[in-house]
């Protein structure tokens, strides 16, 4: 019997805690307004230089502050659709089935040896990368 949601976040969970996984949540909205408004003032104070310097410095202030690393169960909880929460699901479960996991139990004490968190993990960062368009990193 395939394992369900819960259960599935809650291996994720314990995977990425033990591997301290984390996304790249990269705000380039907010990067693109800073370079913007930089170029802004800086044509409105010194005209075509204020321009260009006022570019490169709201570029380097955009780029300074552009990413940030959560925990990807934060993200799998708190930020994405339930559909996409049963497609991770889904897939997982594809996986485990493959291990012939089917019960919690075998599961959590599995998740503490490399080979089974190694096979979440890529299945978890192909998702998260295709779908998600962030970029996954661990230890």
């Amino acid at each position: 019997m395939p394992l369900n949601t819960q259960e599935i976040l809650e291996l994720i969970t314990i995977i990425c805690e033990q591997r301290h996984v984390q996304v790249c949540v990269t705000q380039s909205l907010r990067g693109a307004a800073i370079t913007a408004a930089g170029a802004l003032f800086g044509s409105l104070l010194l005209g075509p230089v204020g321009l260009v310097m006022g570019a490169v410095g709201g570029s380097v202030s955009a780029i300074s502050t552009g990413e940030q690393y959560r925990p990807l169960p934060q993200i799998l909880i708190n930020d994405i659709t339930p559909a996409q929460r049963e497609e991770i699901t889904t897939r997982i479960n594809r996986v485990l089935a493959d291990l012939d996991v089917t019960d919690l139990r075998t599961v959590m004490l599995l998740a503490t040896s490399s080979s089974v968190s190694d096979v979440v993990l890529r299945e978890l960062g192909s998702y998260v990368q295709r779908e998600l368009s962030m970029a996954i990193k661990h230890n």
